[in-house]
């Protein structure tokens, strides 16, 4: 099922910015360090603001365009400077800008004209940065949220939704992605991984969780359930929480000087 995450997440827009992971500024410090320094950055599918205050933090003027007004309250709260539109349908006017970032948002643009339209905002010489933070388990971690999960399908209460994460919703495809950014006239395309780690308490677990689109787009008494179960397991593993292995993949390319 292709759920449309910029839908949804706005419903929980508050515990989304307080329990998204955040980006590795050394990572993305690194990945920009060939590109301009300081000046002005768009932050695509902003949402509330995580990698745009991250931008800010490097010294970037940055902008936000994010097309869920509760997003980009939430963002607009923390001083970031929101517009609300879509990608698709925002209209840059004369502005170009040194970065175009975009962080957990690329994958639900439009394939096919979304490095395009990134291409019309860049200065000659700027820089395109797209940035995800994707999660892992070990297997006898994986195994027991599955198999929560997996009582709960047996019982009909999940049939698409629920544990199905939001990059099997709407896949994150880096060769794809790459090939769309060479395609349209971007260099030095490179991809990059910067691992790191962050422990859970069941609570924080289930938190996190309920900002996830295959979460939101149940039913609310369904969705209450499946995470009060999740959080039980959770909590009955050592030390009553897990530890998940991220890694900040990072997607960067060069727009051209003419």
């Amino acid at each position: 099922m292709h759920i449309d995450g910029r839908a949804v997440f706005g419903v929980a827009a508050e515990e989304y910015d307080r329990m998204r992971p955040d980006y590795p500024l050394g990572g993305l410090s690194q990945a920009l360090k060939a590109g301009p320094s300081g000046g002005a950055a768009l932050d695509v599918g902003c949402g509330t603001g995580k990698l745009g205050r991250a931008l800010r933090s490097l010294g970037f003027e940055t902008t936000g365009i994010e097309p869920d007004k509760r997003m980009a309250t939430v963002a607009a709260t923390s001083g970031l400077a929101v517009e609300v539109a879509s990608f698709e349908d925002w209209d840059p006017g004369s502005r170009r800008y040194d970065i175009v970032a975009s962080g957990q948002a690329w994958h639900w643009l439009a394939p096919g004209s979304r490095a395009l339209k990134a291409s019309h905002c860049l200065k000659p010489g700027g820089k395109l940065l797209l940035a995800w933070n994707i999660g892992s388990h070990r297997p006898d971690v994986a195994d027991a949220l599955a198999s929560v999960y997996q009582e709960f399908a047996e019982e009909g209460y999940l049939t698409d939704g629920g544990q199905e994460s939001e990059e099997q919703q709407s896949p994150i495809d880096f060769e794809l992605f790459e090939t769309e950014l060479q395609e349209v006239g971007f260099k030095r395309v490179r991809l990059d991984a910067i691992p790191w780690r962050r422990r859970y308490s069941a609570a924080e677990w289930r938190s996190l969780l309920a900002t996830e689109s295959g979460h939101l787009s149940l039913p609310s008494d369904r969705r209450s359930l499946i995470l009060d179960a999740v959080q039980h397991r959770v909590a009955s593993m050592p030390g009553g929480g897990l530890e998940v292995a991220y890694e900040c993949v990072l997607l960067t390319g060069c727009w051209p000087r003419r």
